[in-house]
């Protein structure tokens, strides 16, 4: 009895003796990791794996010494041995998973998140883990599932329904998403950037002009100094004809950043609008001098010197724009259509050619092209064109 006590005892004691370096092998890894000594770190750890076959946490935290040394081959394969071991192991699982995301493993990843939520349908991570795959798979249906359940169950995280707004507005799915923005601005009128997602949201539509001037001017109530809502509400004024509003907007955005060159040339298309021509061409002035690659101000410079039959003035103004822009076919076209009002065909045919080669779809180049000599009614159209030409799209303002 005596013996078979002792040989119990022994038995113990080994079997402390061995857990205590394990763990003693497992700790020093961990010190290996914090001090960036990741070869080291994974020695330790085997050993702690050699003492204890089954210690999940030393087979975790080498498979991610392995990953952040870029060995993906050696951690995908201690990854394989956990999940041999632990198949019911929500840890094990998870990282797993996130192993197979890392990698843009996302199918693969997917599987594993989705055996997580098996295992605990209350995870929290895999069920945003998976709203995020699904998202950048493309499958909407599977992704809105799994955003309705996180929004759900964290319904005042802003990032989280902030996040669920920009899928649905990718999926098309407006107005979801313009209904979600609407609540979220309501229940938080402090929020800088929830009142600027959803001003950006409508300024995206175009039909929805004084609501967008609203919000807006909520953001700048946050913040006064945000350029891009200034900007936004002024040009949300000028494309609703209010000119005196948009002007006095601008105006503040020039007095807070005097070297906002798109400012200046909005405030020069405006005084073209007002028929003060000598104002635009100082507002258009003032931006070229702040960035000379600008399009719109050699636009409306040449065109305010064509109104004044001052056109090698206006050959100028073309020949600066195709200077900084040689691909771009409007400065051609421009060109093009001074050649043809001053009865130069052949030139008039060159220009047309390159605004055609750097725009094989553009009708204008090719309709005054196929009428080179019928200067009046060219002259016609393209006065009537240009302001569409001049006035960018708010997308393109932002």
């Amino acid at each position: 009895m005596k013996n078979k006590m002792k040989w119990a005892t022994l038995i113990l004691l080994t079997l402390s003796f061995t857990a205590m370096a394990a763990d003693n092998f497992y700790q020093k890894g961990l010190r290996s990791v914090r001090q960036g000594k990741l070869y080291s770190a994974i020695v330790f750890f085997q050993k702690a794996l050699n003492r204890n076959p089954k210690n999940i946490k030393a087979h975790l935290n080498l498979a991610s010494a392995y990953y952040r040394l870029r060995d993906r081959d050696k951690a995908e394969k201690v990854m394989n041995d956990v999940i041999q071991i632990h198949p019911f192991s929500l840890e094990a699982n998870f990282n797993m998973a996130l192993m197979y995301k890392k990698s843009n493993q996302l199918r693969t990843a997917a599987y594993y998140f989705e055996k997580v939520i098996k295992l605990r349908p209350s995870e929290f991570g895999a069920h945003y883990q998976l709203a995020q795959i699904y998202k950048s798979l493309g499958n909407y249906k599977k992704a809105k599932h799994y955003f309705h359940y996180i929004t759900g169950e964290r319904p005042n995280d802003i990032s989280l329904n902030l996040d669920y707004a920009e899928f649905l507005v990718e999926n098309k799915q407006y107005n979801s998403a313009g209904v979600l923005l609407k609540s979220l601005s309501s229940e938080n009128p402090k929020n800088f950037t929830v009142n600027y997602t959803y001003a950006s949201f409508l300024d995206d539509r175009a039909y929805r002009v004084p609501e967008t001037i609203e919000q807006y001017k909520k953001t700048l109530s946050i913040n006064e100094r945000h350029v891009a809502s200034r900007y936004n509400l002024a040009f949300n004024y000028e494309k609703q004809g209010q000119l005196v509003l948009a002007e006095r907007q601008y105006s503040i955005l020039i007095f807070n950043f005097p070297k906002l060159a798109k400012a200046f040339v909005r405030l020069g298309v405006i005084a073209v609008k007002q028929n003060k021509t000598e104002l635009a061409e100082s507002h258009f002035d003032s931006a070229i001098k702040l960035d000379k690659k600008l399009v719109v101000p050699y636009e409306e410079k040449g065109l305010i010197y064509v109104r004044r039959e001052k056109f090698d003035q206006a050959a100028e103004q073309f020949s600066k724009l195709t200077d900084h822009h040689p691909s771009n076919p409007k400065a051609y076209l421009f060109n093009g259509w001074l050649y043809e009002k001053l009865g130069m065909d052949n030139q008039a045919s060159k220009s047309y050619k390159k605004a055609i080669k750097h725009d094989p779809k553009g009708e204008m180049a090719k309709d005054y092209f196929q009428r080179i000599g019928n200067q009046s009614e060219a002259y016609q159209l393209l006065w009537e064109e240009k302001n569409p030409q001049r006035v960018p799209s708010s997308v393109e303002t932002k």
